[in-house]
């Protein structure tokens, strides 16, 4: 039987050789330091340091205002700033913002203000068979695209988010053959050099589906379309627009490609777009009769290609 002083000592050895365990809640800080554990009492300084201590499911917690640098996320995590702190990333030339990348994910990205310095894209997600979320954000001024989202079999879901002054707003494009599904709601896509939302299945095998709800895409000048579906050969491409504004574009909605995309498009506002409103340069087009498409192109043809109809259910 051990002595109670032994039993101290035995103990202190035991937890002496146990690792140092991740936190489910890490935080960052604009009074942090990198060094830190990253817990409430001592928060880090930056998003990638917080990271590296969270547990896979776990949560980085912003506590107040400041620039908590770019990231790469490899685990499933949450990084959420609450309303009314500023939590900014700037991305510099060569590099992004945030980059997703992994298998099985399940990734959450809310209330972030990333902004471009010359860099490429505002969030990569080149995860596979993940999920991940984007709600809350503002990104601007990137190079290549707000959002560039490229991994196949993954859902990416986009809420409640501003993309602005971005080379492209939002591009799903899959690296490999697979599905891949982007679901973008209650979302505004503005001033974009090029367009506003693409969708382009371009991998053989490949295959994105892109569901659109109550977006406005604006101002997407001066050859950009502000929502596109393209489908190379080989690839399939759906896109639905619904109860959206597509407005001050060079196309409205447009699909191109050797392949067969398809987009519909239903109770939305197509106006005042410097080319034709509805464009259907490849595959199908339908539109149902409860949107209004008025005073594109100048005011002279509204429409290019066939377009069917959508009829209700």
């Amino acid at each position: 039987m051990l002595r109670p002083f032994s039993a101290f000592i035995l103990g202190a050895v035991v937890m002496a050789a146990l690792p140092c365990f991740a936190l489910q809640r890490t935080f960052v800080a604009s009074t942090g330091n990198d060094v830190n554990p990253c817990n409430v009492s001592q928060p880090c300084r930056t998003f990638g340091a917080a990271i590296a201590l969270t547990d896979p499911d776990g949560e980085v917690i912003v506590v107040d205002s400041a620039g908590y640098g770019s990231a790469g996320v490899s685990k499933s995590v949450t990084i959420a700033a609450p309303p009314g702190v500023y939590a900014g990333i700037s991305f510099f030339s060569g590099h992004d913002g945030i980059v997703v990348a992994g298998t099985s994910l399940e990734v959450t990205l809310r209330g972030l203000t990333i902004n471009g310095q010359g860099g490429n894209n505002g969030v990569l997600v080149v995860a596979d068979h993940s999920r991940v979320t984007i709600e809350n954000c503002e990104i601007s001024n990137a190079g290549a695209s707000g959002i560039e989202f490229t991994g196949p079999d993954t859902t990416l879901s986009i809420r409640n988010s501003v993309l602005r002054r971005n080379f492209l707003g939002i591009h799903a494009r899959p690296y490999a053959a697979g599905k891949g599904t982007m679901i973008v709601t209650d979302s505004v896509i503005a001033d974009s050099a090029t367009s506003g939302l693409e969708a382009h299945s371009n991998v053989s095998g490949s295959s994105l589906v892109v569901l659109a709800d109550r977006i406005t895409a604006t101002n997407n000048v001066p050859f950009g379309t502000g929502v596109s579906a393209i489908s190379d050969t080989g690839t399939s491409t759906l896109v639905a627009v619904s109860n959206s504004t597509i407005s001050g574009n060079g196309f409205g909605l447009g699909t191109q490609g050797t392949g067969s995309p398809k987009m519909t498009v239903s109770t939305s506002v197509v106006a005042g777009n410097s080319g034709p409103g509805l464009s259907n340069s490849a595959g199908i087009f339908l539109s149902r009769g409860d949107n209004h498409v008025h005073d594109n192109n100048g005011g002279g043809v509204q429409t290019v290609g066939t377009i069917g109809s959508l009829p209700p259910i």
